[in-house]
């Protein structure tokens, strides 16, 4: 298998036009979150710890502190709002919560960690709720897109999802040369899937790397660009075997893994293990 993967990494004129930046976009999303908002994600977790989060989620607002982790108190309510923020709230206060829930599980570093996770759904839920909440804030999204992808590698697990949200909003920005770059997203999942065979032996599509991770997002993305006239053609392939993909709920995952055997699922935590060392 090869070793050499760097003519996969994230092309130089994506990083030149969308400058890689951590924190722009969750400085735009706190500033806008005004403390009732922080009390209702607060509430989150069926009302348990509300002090203890509202006080936490303020910290978070305000970034206080240059080593501000996320332990406890907010992850749990964060994650939750995360997955998406109850229907019954105006829809703005919704897009909002989710897009400032997302950005700060992906931007401040998790209590065991020296950064935020690559989370595919976090990465989701913010292509899903950014552009709804405000369009302005496509452009800041794509930017810190590009961070995490000038510094994580094309064989990490959430690499494609990321490389994928990419080349979906600068679809959406009417970027003249998103096609041109959406044929490196395609040619980059079909060098690196064979990586994951191991662990993902039917993988045959980007969404199909990562055993938890929600597609429902992803599918509506995949089906909005199948839509896009003057697709490449292994760029259209690649969406067409994402749109087959089913959502895996736990009956399924628990099956893959049983498939998969001790042995891959060893390699699979060892290979997590390895992760979160080299993040250090």
């Amino acid at each position: 298998m090869r070793e050499d993967f760097d003519e996969l990494r994230i092309p130089s004129e994506i990083v030149e036009r969308y400058p890689p930046d951590r924190f722009v976009l969750f400085d735009l999303l706190r500033s806008q979150v005004p403390d009732s908002l922080l009390k209702s994600i607060a509430q989150a977790d069926y009302g348990n710890d509300v002090r203890e989060h509202i006080e936490a989620l303020k910290r978070v607002r305000s970034r206080e502190g240059e080593d501000q982790r996320l332990d406890w108190h907010p992850r749990e309510v964060l994650e939750l709002v995360r997955w998406g923020a109850p229907a019954e709230w105006p829809a703005h206060d919704r897009h909002l919560a989710t897009s400032f829930c997302a950005c700060a599980l992906i931007v401040i570093p998790w209590e065991a960690s020296n950064e935020g996770f690559l989370e595919a759904d976090s990465v989701g839920a913010l292509l899903t709720a950014v552009p709804e909440l405000d369009p302005e804030l496509i452009v800041p999204l794509i930017k810190l897109l590009v961070e995490l992808l000038v510094h994580s590698e094309p064989w990490d697990e959430d690499y494609l999802y990321v490389a994928f949200g990419c080349i979906y909003l600068l679809f959406r920005v009417e970027d003249a040369d998103w096609t041109r770059w959406a044929e490196w997203f395609a040619a980059t999942e079909r060098e690196v899937l064979p990586w994951h065979s191991s662990m993902y032996p039917q993988a045959h599509s980007f969404l199909e790397v990562r055993s938890t991770v929600s597609h429902e997002r992803f599918h509506v993305l995949v089906e909005e660009l199948l839509k896009a006239p003057e697709l490449g053609l292994e760029f259209k392939a690649s969406m067409e075997r994402a749109a087959l993909v089913e959502d895996e709920g736990v009956g399924k995952a628990v099956g893959r893994l049983a498939l998969l055997g001790v042995s891959a699922i060893w390699q699979m935590a060892k290979s997590r293990v390895q992760d979160l060392f080299r993040r250090r």
